[in-house]
This record gives C-alpha cells, sequence and structure tokens, in this order.
C-alpha cells in the first residue's frame, strides 16, 4: 500500500510541476514576443488571385467591390 500512496503522490507532483511549468512557459513567451506594429506599411508585391467558380452565387461586379475591400 505504501508504494501506490508514493506513485500517486508522485505522479500527482509531477502533473503540478508539469501545469506550472507550461502556465510559466506561456507567461514568459507573452513578455518577450516582439510587439506587432498595427501602423505598418504594405509594400503591394504579392499578388492574389480568386477562381470564379468559387464565388459563383456572387455576381462579378459584387465580387470585384469585395476583392477591393479585402485589399
Amino acid at each position: 500500500m505504501m508504494s501506490h500512496d508514493q506513485n500517486r503522490r508522485s505522479a500527482i507532483k509531477n502533473i503540478l510541476t508539469g501545469t506550472a511549468a507550461v502556465a510559466a512557459s506561456g507567461s514568459i513567451a507573452s513578455f518577450t514576443s516582439p510587439k506587432m506594429d498595427s501602423d505598418f506599411a504594405l509594400k503591394g508585391n504579392i499578388n492574389h488571385s480568386a477562381c470564379r467558380w468559387c464565388y459563383s452565387d456572387i455576381a462579378l461586379d459584387e465580387l470585384c467591390i469585395q476583392a477591393k475591400k479585402i485589399g
């Protein structure tokens, strides 16, 4: 019975230690991660395309308007 209790205690201790380590690493990562600057300029060097068959239920003019809004 004693070894069962010891194994259970070890398992609980390991689970709690692992949980604390994961929580701590997440909070540390939030301090060290670079912040995204919301005022960045687009280079305009990426071309996008859309297949007409994916949007067959939208009028072509409306598709163009919505695509322009998206960028």
